[in-house]
């Protein structure tokens, strides 16, 4: 049974949401379409992404939490992707929750020549309406956008270091209960104090 119930249109009704989240940085774009069922332990967000984004020639790595016989299993067989212990040789890289991000730079960063080589980062667990505040800046952001979401306090830091070495670094996919926010290299983050940000 397809985990779509319709694949190719489902695939690319997600991947224009996709194309917006990178597009329109740091908003949330709510996905039209979900799998008709997923493993546990594997968000249905991820899960969307995964099927959309993921294919044979495309290694993906896993977070602790996701390293499950079911989870492999699933993701093996309706994505065909292959699943790679060491995260700087993954394109993908999916990860249960922000407890389980490891530093960016253990990823593929790309090289000069080939900048697209970097990996993506699918970070789940995420909503956006509680926890840190965050200004964003950058291609595709009119001016500045605030926003809330429970990425760690110390992520703006984190995200400098990774945008640091420009055009290299990777990008990344924010995953709420049902959207998906686009991070890339190019968005620059500052975390603010509790009262000097509104919502997204």
């Amino acid at each position: 049974m397809p985990a779509f119930s319709q694949p190719v249109f489902d695939m690319q009704r997600v991947f224009r949401v996709v194309l917006n989240a990178m597009s329109r940085p740091v908003r949330l774009c709510r996905l039209p379409v979900f799998p008709q069922s997923v493993p546990d332990g594997l968000s249905p967000v991820l899960a969307d992404l995964a099927l959309t984004l993921c294919d044979g020639e495309s290694p993906l790595w896993l977070s602790p939490g996701l390293r499950k016989d079911e989870t492999t299993t699933w993701l093996r067989f309706h994505c065909g992707c292959p699943i790679v212990e060491e995260a700087d040789k993954a394109a993908f890289a999916l990860v249960a929750d922000a407890s389980e991000l490891p530093p960016l730079s253990v990823f593929a960063q790309g090289v000069p020549a080939y900048p697209d080589r970097s990996a993506t980062v699918l970070l789940a667990g995420l909503a956006f309406d509680a926890g840190t505040r965050f200004r964003g800046s950058g291609p595709g952001i009119c001016g500045e956008s605030t926003f809330t979401c429970t990425l760690p306090e110390d992520f703006a830091e984190r995200w400098r270091e990774n945008t640091s070495g420009f055009p290299l670094g990777v990008d990344m996919l924010l995953c709420g209960a049902d959207g998906v926010a686009g991070l890339p290299r190019t968005t620059r983050l500052e975390r603010l104090p509790q009262e000097s940000a509104s919502c997204m």
